[in-house]
């Protein structure tokens, strides 16, 4: 391998670590949709008991819940977000994407899971979506 050849797959290479540092470091450069701060009652079945959380913040595409009984890591349930205007609450299939365990959050961080939206129906999407431009992103 020439020298020019080994300078290009390094800088390569160097890229490709550099994009995967980023998104990993700074999760925003992963979002599909802009996250904005949104405290919002929901509820959730876990382990046959109903939960009520709430909301930590909140995109078109998924939501960080806060929550002392977080699901694992992958496992698909439903919720119910309840809006601000008190109108229907929003029914929406989730999937975990990851959850902080109380080790992780005694870093200041809250104890929670994000979770990624699966199934949630046109017309609840749009009402989500209205909601989140009233509000400034993160």
């Amino acid at each position: 391998m020439s020298l020019v050849s080994a300078k290009e797959s390094f800088q390569d290479s160097e890229i490709i670590f550099k994009e995967s540092t980023e998104n990993t470091v700074r999760p925003q450069l992963r979002r599909k949709d802009p996250r904005v701060p949104k405290v919002m009652a929901l509820i959730f079945k876990s382990n046959g008991a109903l939960i009520n959380a709430f909301s930590g913040n909140l995109s078109a595409s998924g939501l960080f819940i806060k929550t002392t009984q977080p699901i694992a890591k992958g496992e698909h349930f439903t919720l119910k977000l309840q809006l601000p205007d008190n109108s229907e609450a929003l029914t929406i299939r989730c999937k975990v994407a990851w959850n902080r365990t109380p080790e992780e959050s005694l870093s200041g961080r809250s104890l929670g899971m994000g979770v990624q939206f699966t199934d949630i129906s046109p017309e609840d999407h749009r009402r989500l979506k209205e909601e989140i431009t009233s509000t400034s992103p993160i």
